[in-house]
C-alpha cells in the first residue's frame, strides 16, 4: 500500500521540514544525533547529512543508539537526539527511555512514521507509535508533516516546547513521532540552511533556596541530637565539590554511596568507612543518630541504611526532584531545590569547621585497608575466587591515572560499594542507577566517551550477562575508535545468585533457572568479531600489568580484558574477608 497524492513540490517541501527539524534542535542546543537507517526516516537522514555530519553517529541497532544518546547527554548535560524508522524500531528505545527518565537525562527521541492514511488498514511496517513509550517520557507527540512554509513555522514552536520539557526542571527524554509521506526524496534536494537563532527562548531557571527554608535546615542543624549525613546518588562532579564542602562544614559522620562521587574520599575522616562491609561492625560501635540528613538520590546497598532508618526519629532529604524517595520509610522533611545552590547557601550560614578529630574512623579505615590490601598472599595465584577484589583493584588504578571508571549493574557495583578504597582522590564513578537494569551499558559507557571528549580512557567493569545483552553496541566501540577498557566478569552468568536466598534455598535449581551456567563461555569471539583487542589474565599480577600498560599506551584501541571466577569460590571470599576485617577491628 502506497502513500498518494504527494508531488515533487511536496516532497521538497516535506525536506525543508526535516531540515529545519534538525537545524532547530541544533541551535536549541542538542549536542549530537545517532541515527539507526532506515527508509522512512530518509528526509531526517538526508538533513543530519547535509546539516551536521561531524555530529551525526550512525548505528545500525536501535537500542544501542539510545543508550549511546543518553551516556552523551549524561556526560556533557546537554540533550542528545535519537533518530529511527517507522513499526518497530522505536519500541527498542524502551530500555534507555525508562533509564533516562529514572535518571532525569535530556534525550529527544525522533521516530519517523507512515502518514495517518496508512494507519489502521494493514500497511507495511505500520503500527500504532505515538505515545508507545508515553509512560517513561516527559512528553509525547505527533507532529504531523506541515503543509505549507506557514505550518513548518508553528510546528517549529511545538518542537521548542518539546525541546524545553526534556531540558526543564524535571529532565528526561521526550518523544516526537514524524510522519513523512512519499516520495521520500525530493527530485532536487534544497540547500540545508542553519538558523542564526532558535525560533523561541526558552529560560529555565534552577530552584532557588529561599530563606525560610535555609533557616529551617539550620534549626535541624543545630538541635541537640546526634546526626548523620547520607550522599545518595549525585548528578556531576560540581554538585559532589558542594557536597563535600557543606559536609566538612558540619563535621558529621558521613555515609556516602558508590555512586555520589565521594565514596572513595575519607572526608578528613568523617566517612564511615567500609559501611556496607563493615555493618555488623558498625551497628555496634557507631553512635546511633537521632537525624539523618540524606542529600542526593537513591542508595545502592540496603544493610546499612536500613539499620539507620531503625535507630533515627526522623531525617531530611534534600533533592532536585518531587518524586518519591523514602524505601525506608525515615524521611520527615523533604527540600527541593538545586543541590548545588543549597548546599553552598546552607555551608554559607554554618560557622567555620572545628578542627576534626576522627581517630576512630581513619584507625578502622588504615586497619581494613591492611588486610585487602594483603589479599591474596601470593598475587601470582589464579583470579578464580577473587571476584571480590577486582573492583577495589580496578578503582585504586584508575584513581593513580586520573580516569573515570563505570560500573555494571548486580555485582560489580556492589563489589565496588563494599570493597572501593579511600584514595582521597575524586575518581569519577559512573553507574546506569536510575532502573538499574543491566541492558545497554556498552552503549552508555561509548556515549558517555563520546559526551565527555576526553582522550584520557574509561574503564568499565561489566558482568558477562551485561555484555552478553548488549553485544551489538561494540560495534560502537570499534567504529568510533573509543579508548574504552570494558573488563568483564566472567562468573558463568548470574553470579548474583550465589549471594542471594535462591542459593540457600534451592540450590540445586540455580542452574539453569537463575544463572545462564556454561552458556557464556568466553568473549573472545565477540572481541575478534567487532575488532577489538583482547585479554585474558589469569592473575592479580597479569591483570594490573595489562591494565596498567593499557593506561600508559600512547595510543589505546579498545580492549576487552576478560576475567574467569567460579561464583561458590567468590562467596566463599567475601565471607572470608569480612570476618578477617571484623576480628582485626575487634583485637
Amino acid at each position: 500500500m502506497q502513500d498518494t497524492n504527494l508531488n515533487i513540490s511536496d516532497a521538497s517541501l516535506q525536506q525543508k521540514w526535516a531540515d529545519r527539524v534538525v537545524a532547530e534542535l541544533l541551535a536549541g542546543g542538542v549536542v549530537g544525533f545517532v541515527l539507526s537507517p532506515g527508509s522512512r526516516n530518509t528526509p531526517l537522514a538526508l538533513a543530519l547529512a547535509r546539516g551536521c555530519p561531524d555530529r551525526t553517529v550512525i548505528h545500525q541497532e536501535e537500542r544501542g543508539a539510545a543508550f549511546f544518546a543518553m551516556g552523551a547527554a549524561r556526560a556533557c548535560g546537554k540533550p542528545w537526539a535519537v533518530v529511527c524508522t517507522s513499526g518497530s524500531a522505536a519500541a527498542n528505545w524502551m530500555p534507555a527511555a525508562v533509564e533516562a527518565y529514572m535518571s532525569r537525562l535530556p534525550l529527544i527521541l525522533l521516530s519517523a512514521d507512515r502518514p495517518e492514511t496508512l494507519h489502521h488498514r494493514g500497511a507495511n511496517q505500520t503500527i500504532e507509535q505515538s505515545g508507545m513509550l508515553s509512560p517513561f517520557t516527559r512528553l509525547s507527540w505527533n507532529l504531523s508533516p506541515p503543509l505549507s512554509p506557514q505550518d513548518i513555522e508553528q510546528q517549529i514552536r511545538t518542537l521548542h516546547t518539546a525541546l524545553a520539557a526534556a531540558m526543564g526542571s524535571r529532565p528526561g527524554p521526550v518523544h516526537l513521532n514524524l510522519p513523512f509521506r512519499e516520495p521520500l526524496v525530493a527530485s532536487d534536494l534544497p540547500e540545508f540552511i542553519p538558523v542564526p537563532a532558535k525560533a523561541v527562548d526558552w529560560y529555565i531557571l534552577p530552584i532557588q533556596p529561599d530563606a525560610r527554608t535555609l533557616n529551617k535546615a539550620l534549626e535541624w542543624i543545630h538541635a541537640p541530637e546526634s546526626k548523620l549525613a547520607i550522599v545518595g546518588g549525585l548528578r556531576n562532579h560540581i554538585q559532589a565539590q558542594a557536597v563535600r564542602r557543606l559536609l566538612i562544614q558540619l563535621g558529621w559522620p558521613v555515609y556516602a554511596d558508590i555512586t555520589s562521587g565521594l565514596r572513595l574520599d575519607p572526608l578528613n575522616g568523617l566517612a564511615v568507612p567500609y559501611a556496607d562491609l563493615l555493618a555488623r561492625h558498625w551497628t555496634k560501635h557507631l553512635d546511633k543518630p537521632d537525624h539523618i540528613l540524606w542529600i542526593g538520590d537513591s542508595l545502592m546497598h540496603r544493610v546499612f541504611p536500613e539499620w539507620l532508618a531503625n535507630t533515627v526519629k526522623g531525617g531530611t532529604l534534600i533533592t532536585e526532584h518531587e518524586e518519591g524517595q523514602d524505601p525506608y520509610g525515615f524521611v520527615s522533611n523533604r527540600i527541593v531545590s538545586d543541590v548545588s545552590l543549597f548546599c553552598d547557601a546552607l555551608a554559607a550560614l554554618l560557622p567555620e569547621p572545628h578542627p576534626i578529630t576522627s581517630e576512630i574512623f581513619n584507625r578502622e579505615r588504615i586497619t581494613t585497608d591492611r588486610i585487602l590490601d594483603a589479599y591474596p598472599p601470593d598475587t601470582s595465584s589464579t583470579l578464580n575466587a577473587l571476584e571480590p577484589l577486582i573492583a577495589r583493584w580496578t578503582l585504586k588504578t584508575a584513581s593513580r591515572f586520573n580516569v573515570k571508571v563505570f560500573l555494571g549493574n548486580s555485582m560489580p557495583i556492589r563489589w565496588a560499594g563494599l570493597y572501593g578504597p579511600y584514595p582521597g582522590t575524586a575518581t569519577p564513578v559512573l553507574a546506569n542507577r536510575g532502573a538499574s537494569g543491566i541492558d545497554g551499558a556498552i552503549a552508555t559507557v561509548a556515549g558517555l566517551s563520546q559526551g565527555y571528549s576526553d582522550p584520557r580512557p574509561i574503564i568499565a567493569i561489566l558482568g558477562d550477562l551485561t555484555v552478553f545483552h548488549d553485544l551489538p553496541s561494540l560495534a560502537l566501540v570499534s567504529s568510533q575508535k573509543l579508548p574504552l577498557i570494558l573488563v568483564v566478569l566472567n562468573n558463568g552468568g548470574g553470579g548474583i545468585f550465589h549471594h542471594l536466598p535462591q542459593a540457600r534455598c534451592c540450590s540445586d535449581l540455580l542452574n539453569p533457572w537463575f544463572t545462564a551456567g556454561s552458556a557464556i563461555r568466553d568473549f573472545s569471539y565477540a572481541a575478534r568479531m567487532f575488532g577489538l583487542d583482547y585479554l585474558a589474565p589469569d592473575s592479580q599480577a597479569d591483570y594490573l600489568v595489562a591494565l596498567e600498560s593499557l593506561l600508559k599506551a600512547e595510543t589505546l584501541k579498545p580492549t576487552l580484558i576478560e576475567l574467569h571466577f567460579d561464583p561458590e569460590k567468590s562467596v566463599e571470599t567475601h565471607a572470608r574477608l569480612t570476618e578477617y576485617c571484623l576480628q582485626a577491628l575487634t583485637r
